[in-house]
């Protein structure tokens, strides 16, 4: 259907409304049109979106009809509530707006989105965070962002904003009840130390022994908080992971709570199987590969070990699987071992079984591929073959 879209739309644009003067009622049309097909592609990658507005913009060969459907484009991915479309926006901005392939309706329009770029692009989904170090109310020095040892909240708000004192009264509630261990900075954009103290008091009192609270500000403007971390406007919520990746902006505290939760499952996750630890006890069907060739067997997994060994787990319908598989022969050297184990039948054959085997296995992404020492200890897991 999207692709069927896709022409539909380059086909209006490119033979419907190319006259030398372009009407509202044909724009109407389009616009509808360009409605239609963003919504289409909600559910796709930001790669493909990207690459699916550059054709429409591209399809445009009259340059009024190009600077509506860009504008539009732009338009709807700045001010996306979907997590992640700035991105779509600040390429169409870079390939498009920024070098002059398109102008804008106005001045105010251009500088508009030259901002938007600029104190956006520093903290897109994915990104590392923006490390600045901000004066802690007490006095003392702290770091914002970066590697840490816990997942991050980072809260910027002002006394003066009313929407912040929602948003905090729900946040405060929030994490007063979270289960998740987590730091909490909440940086004051403003600089009236009496009104900040009187709202740290008012609407910050977190009663919580699973939450660590730093209170910040920079009152002197000297860190360049409001352009890294895009402050153009309050309340504004990030949601990092303990590398410092920026895994949530914008945030409402229903979606930090979501994301918190998926972050303590992918927590409990990461800490099955270990290095250092064990194999459980388990025995488990599949294939022995040694550079001798394949066997077929049944094995208790924990017994498994080697110089080295492998444990993979995999899918017959994954193609990450297949470049993993077909990576083999360049692993499979002196007495190295790899047992396999097709996850699929595993469970066709042993349901029970199969709910044990995803209990002690993180199974949410394969394939998974954990290596083991001669005595049969967890070195590494996630490794790749390629």
């Amino acid at each position: 259907m999207r692709k069927i879209l896709n022409l539909l739309v380059a086909s209006f644009l490119s033979c419907h409304i190319l006259s030398a003067q372009v009407d509202s009622v044909s724009l109407a049309k389009m616009d509808a049109m360009l409605d239609g097909y963003v919504a289409a592609i909600e559910g796709e990658s930001m790669e493909v979106k990207v690459n699916e507005c550059s054709f429409l913009i591209n399809s445009c060969t009259d340059s009024i009809l190009r600077q509506r459907v860009a504008t539009k484009l732009f338009d709807h991915y700045s001010d996306s509530r979907v997590m992640g479309e700035e991105t779509v926006a600040i390429a169409i901005y870079d390939e498009w707006i920024g070098p002059g392939k398109v102008r804008l309706a106005s001045d105010d329009a251009q500088l508009k989105a030259s901002i938007f770029v600029e104190f956006n692009r520093n903290t897109l989904t994915g990104m590392p965070s923006p490390v600045i170090d901000l004066e802690l109310i007490d006095g003392g020095i702290a770091t914002l962002g970066g590697p840490g040892e816990r997942r991050r909240v980072l809260y910027f708000y002002d006394t003066e904003c009313g929407k912040c004192r929602l948003e905090s009264i729900l946040l405060r509630s929030y994490l007063d009840m979270c289960e998740s261990e987590l730091d909490f900075y909440a940086v004051y954009v403003g600089s009236d130390r009496g009104a900040w103290n009187s709202y740290i008091g008012e609407k910050f009192k977190i009663d919580s022994d699973k939450i660590r609270v730093f209170h910040m500000w920079d009152p002197e403007g000297e860190s360049d908080m409001y352009r890294l971390y895009g402050i153009l406007q309050t309340p504004r919520m990030f949601y990092l992971d303990k590398d410092g990746t920026i895994l949530g902006r914008r945030l409402t505290v229903e979606a930090l709570q979501q994301l918190v939760t998926i972050g303590k499952i992918e927590d409990e996750l990461l800490d099955r199987n270990p290095a250092g630890s064990r194999l459980p006890e388990m025995k488990l069907s599949g294939t022995m590969l040694t550079a001798r060739g394949a066997k077929s067997k049944t094995l208790d997994i924990s017994r498994l070990r080697g110089r080295p060994a492998y444990l993979m787990f995999f899918s017959e319908g994954c193609s990450n699987c297949q470049k993993e598989k077909e990576a083999l022969p360049s692993v499979l050297k002196g007495k190295t071992k790899v047992f396999m184990v097709d996850v699929d039948a595993f469970m066709a054959d042993d349901l029970e079984g199969g709910r044990m085997l995803f209990d002690a296995f993180d199974l949410t992404t394969l394939p998974h591929i954990i290596s083991l020492d001669r005595k049969g200890v967890v070195t590494d897991k996630y490794i790749s073959f390629q």
